[in-house]
C-alpha cells in the first residue's frame, strides 16, 4: 500500500541530499531528481556541486527551462551577470509549467537588467509580470524603484502607492512615497 511505501521512504530521508540521492540511484535517467538535489547544494552555498547536478539534469533534459533558471541564479550569486542574463532568458524563452516562476524569473532577469544599467528592459520585464499579475509586489517595487531613479515621480508613486495596497505595511513602499510626495510639493 501508498502508506507503506511512504513509511519506507522515512528511513532515506536524513536530508535533502541523502533523499536525492537515493532517487538519483533508482531513477538515474530523470533530470528532476538532479535538479533537485542542485537546488539542496544552492541553498547550502555549494554552488560547484549544484552547477555540476544541474548541468547533468540538463544534459538528460535541454528543455528543463527550471534548470535555467537555477544555473541563473548561480551566476548571479556570483556576480556574472551577462551569464545569469543569458540563462534567465533561456529560461524565459522555454516557459515553465506555473505562471508564478514566469514572474518570478521575468522579475529576476528584471533585476540583471537593472544591475546592468539598461533600465528599459529592467522596466519592461517588471511590467510584463504586472500585466500577468498586477498585485506582485516586487515587480510594483523594483519598478518603482527604477522610475524613482529616472525621476519618473508620478510613475514611481503610483507603482509604490500599488505596491502599499498589497502590502500595507511595506517600508521601503511608505518610505519612498513619503520622499516622492515631498518631492513633488516642492
Amino acid at each position: 500500500s501508498l502508506g507503506v511505501i511512504s513509511w519506507s521512504r522515512c528511513f532515506v530521508w536524513k536530508n535533502g541530499e541523502a533523499l536525492w540521492n537515493d532517487t538519483i540511484r533508482r531513477y538515474p535517467y530523470l533530470a528532476q531528481p538532479y535538479f533537485y538535489r542542485a537546488n539542496y547544494y544552492f541553498e547550502k552555498g555549494d554552488w560547484q556541486r549544484a552547477l555540476q547536478d544541474n548541468k547533468h539534469a540538463l544534459w538528460l533534459d535541454p528543455r528543463y527551462s527550471y534548470a535555467y533558471r537555477l544555473e541563473g541564479e548561480i551566476a548571479r550569486q556570483r556576480g556574472n551577470l551577462p551569464e545569469a542574463l543569458v540563462k534567465y532568458s533561456q529560461a524565459v524563452q522555454l516557459g515553465f509549467q506555473h505562471e508564478r516562476d514566469l514572474e518570478e524569473t521575468l522579475n529576476n532577469r528584471g533585476i540583471i537588467y537593472e544591475d546592468m544599467g539598461e533600465e528599459v528592459l529592467a522596466v519592461a520585464d517588471y511590467s510584463e509580470v504586472l500585466r500577468r499579475n498586477p498585485e506582485a509586489l516586487f515587480p510594483l517595487l523594483n519598478r518603482g524603484n527604477v522610475y524613482m531613479k529616472r525621476q519618473e515621480w508620478q510613475k514611481a508613486l503610483a507603482d509604490f502607492q500599488a505596491a502599499l495596497k498589497v502590502d500595507p505595511g511595506n517600508a521601503f513602499a511608505a518610505g519612498n512615497s513619503q520622499k516622492i510626495i515631498k518631492i513633488l510639493l516642492r
